[in-house]
């Protein structure tokens, strides 16, 4: 977690020990595995402001902890802690396989874009930037800051995602912000209503990229930018090469080809642009890398996937595909 996100204000003796308290009975009852360091980062991630009610942030932290940590889901459906997780959700906790996409920021998954921004900045700074495919809008909330007499505006497909997008808006202070459903291949706006379209790893799931392409280039003033950053899952490396690890990058790749989504987008942004209408000359490439190096990232990235492969969508998806036998998938889960 970068120091900018690390806020100020410390608990109150009894928030403190209320909080504490909650962790171990948890930890107790071995509904959670956690670690301290990680849970603490959490926890003043997810703090707003000294003012703020204690009951309030309680629920929160406990509401985060549970989400980032590996729930056993198999708890009945009245148990107090599947109670916790429903109010994780009305206070716009994301689920656990949400978790790894907020260590996206601009900084380090727009660099591509916060460049060109400046510079436009500087002879307008009330720039207009559309986010398509915001998901938790941790890298819109970089860009609120980065032209604050701007404005972004952030949509994606899933009504869901929208409440946790805008509490992760809320707790960052930004205001110039908003957030709305939108379909990427046919968004919500007038021709060149802004000067920055901008999308990140949304094209590569789905089936007529360039569509969607064409469409934020509608919405596009003349004179803006339309930019998008992709991954490319065969050029995904890892170590050591685990056999868990290795079925999970195949179940991956498989699953989205499955869904009519292109595990090789990263490569294919030319000529998707291309078949969108845009001329070559207009079109400027650039390549950078993701790393999962520290034991903090490590950890974040390995309980959510862990939590992926052990319920919900993809577990259910590789199994009635035949892509992954319940062995495979527990062995991709302790890997």
């Amino acid at each position: 977690m970068s120091a900018n996100n690390v806020l100020q204000p410390s608990p109150s003796a009894p928030a403190l020990s209320r909080m504490t308290g909650l962790i171990r009975l948890f930890m107790r009852q071995r509904l959670l595995q956690i670690e301290p360091n990680l849970g603490l980062v959490r926890f003043y991630y997810y703090w707003t402001d000294s003012d703020t009610d204690t009951d309030t942030l309680i629920k929160i932290f406990t509401s985060a902890v549970i989400s980032l940590i590996c729930v056993d889901i198999s708890l009945p459906l009245d148990h107090p802690i599947r109670a916790a997780m429903e109010q994780a959700k009305q206070l716009g906790v994301p689920p656990p396989q949400a978790i790894h996409h907020e260590l996206r920021t601009a900084e380090n998954s727009a660099v591509h874009v916060l460049a060109k921004l400046q510079s436009m900045k500087e002879s307008n700074p009330h720039l207009t930037l559309l986010d398509v495919g915001a998901g938790s809008g941790t890298i819109s909330v970089t860009f609120a800051k980065a032209i604050p007499d701007g404005r972004i505006t952030a949509v994606d497909l899933n009504p869901d995602i929208l409440p946790r997008a805008r509490a992760v808006a809320e707790m960052a202070g930004v205001k110039n912000i908003e957030f709305q459903q939108g379909d990427a291949y046919k968004l919500p706006f007038a021709d060149a209503t802004f000067d920055i379209a901008f999308c990140h790893q949304m094209l590569t799931h789905l089936k007529a990229p360039w569509d969607a392409l064409r469409e934020m280039l509608r919405v596009t003033k003349p004179a803006g930018i339309v930019a998008a950053r992709e991954g490319d899952l065969e050029t995904e490396c890892f170590w050591p090469e685990l056999s868990g690890l290795s079925k999970f990058h195949k179940l991956a790749a498989g699953m989205m080809s499955a869904a009519g989504g292109t595990p090789t987008g990263g490569r294919q942004l030319l000529p998707w642009a291309l078949k969108a209408g845009v001329e070559r000359d207009q079109i400027t490439l650039s390549y950078s890398a993701w790393s999962y190096n520290t034991p903090s990232d490590k950890k974040t990235w390995a309980q959510a996937m862990a939590e992926r492969v052990r319920g919900g969508r993809l577990r259910e998806a590789g199994l009635k595909s035949g892509l992954a036998t319940e062995d495979d998938l527990e062995e991709m889960a302790k890997a």
